[in-house]
């Protein structure tokens, strides 16, 4: 190896005229697109990294955001259905699909977390949708004239426990709901 090096030294310094400045500046500039495309490559690895872990806070603070909206939601039914205990005539009970405010604002940002998670997080609003429905269909009336679209839903007094259940039921489909969601958002964070 040391032979063709030798060699190529010999060649060059026999060079008459402009020829060691051509070949000075063509190694020259080989140096420099080599630094160049290194430098690139290096610069696109670190972009894709640092795009790789915004993505990942934002599919994280958008997973964090649906657990805490339907926790607090979940936690405000059970309040309210255990601090009324039996009552002595009709109930108003608050639609809870109006204390949604996180998911309307984030629809169009889902498709960035895990397929498991979108189920859950649909499968939880279209619930929480509902149990309006089910309060009316036990001969709940809305209540007319509420400000910022807020429903609220007078329960006659015979039909209370059977709301108590509906309510129950609710409860135990979002804890299902934010189960599933956990376990999303753990896996993600040991990424």
């Amino acid at each position: 190896m040391a032979n063709w090096w030798q060699e190529f030294w010999v060649w060059l310094q026999a060079l008459q005229g402009g020829a060691p400045a051509v070949v000075g500046s063509a190694a020259g500039s080989a140096l420099g697109l080599l630094s160049i495309v290194i430098g690139a490559l290096l610069n696109a690895e670190l972009n894709r990294r640092r795009d790789s872990r915004l993505r990942k806070q934002e599919v994280v603070g958008l997973l964090t955001a649906s657990i805490a909206e339907i926790e607090n939601l979940a936690e405000n039914l059970k309040r309210n259905f255990t601090s009324v205990g039996k009552p002595n005539g009709d109930v108003l009970i608050l639609d809870p699909a109006n204390q949604l405010l996180i998911l309307p604002k984030i629809t169009q940002q889902l498709s960035a977390l895990p397929p498991d998670a979108i189920k859950a997080i649909a499968n939880s609003y279209v619930v929480i949708d509902q149990y309006s429905d089910h309060l009316i269909h036990l001969g709940g009336t809305p209540l007319p004239d509420l400000p910022k679209d807020r429903i609220v839903i007078q329960v006659p007094h015979a039909s209370f426990d059977r709301a108590k259940s509906i309510s129950n039921g609710l409860l135990v489909k979002l804890d299902d709901y934010l189960a599933t969601m956990k376990d999303a958002l753990t896996a993600l964070q040991r990424r």
